[in-house]
């Protein structure tokens, strides 16, 4: 019983730390937009595609992260 809660918190956990990296790889992401746009103005369109497919892949990934979170909520 314990083995299966501990498991159940590392999957969580696991769940987590993939929400985490997301975040800070969409900061990223923003910085390194916003250096583009300070040093080179004709860059502006690949500035705005890449801040839209940055921004729709964080939001598609926190939509599954909370679904398999209220899944795995569920089930216990």
């Amino acid at each position: 019983m314990v083995f299966w809660l501990i498991y159940k918190m590392a999957i969580l956990l696991g769940i987590f730390l993939v929400l985490i990296w997301l975040v800070i790889s969409e900061l990223l992401v923003s910085i390194l937009v916003i250096v583009i746009k300070m040093h080179a103005s004709g860059f502006e369109l690949f500035n705005i595609v890449c801040t839209g497919c940055s921004t729709g892949k964080l939001q598609r990934m926190v939509m599954i992260t909370m679904t398999l979170v209220f899944e795995y909520i569920s089930s216990i």
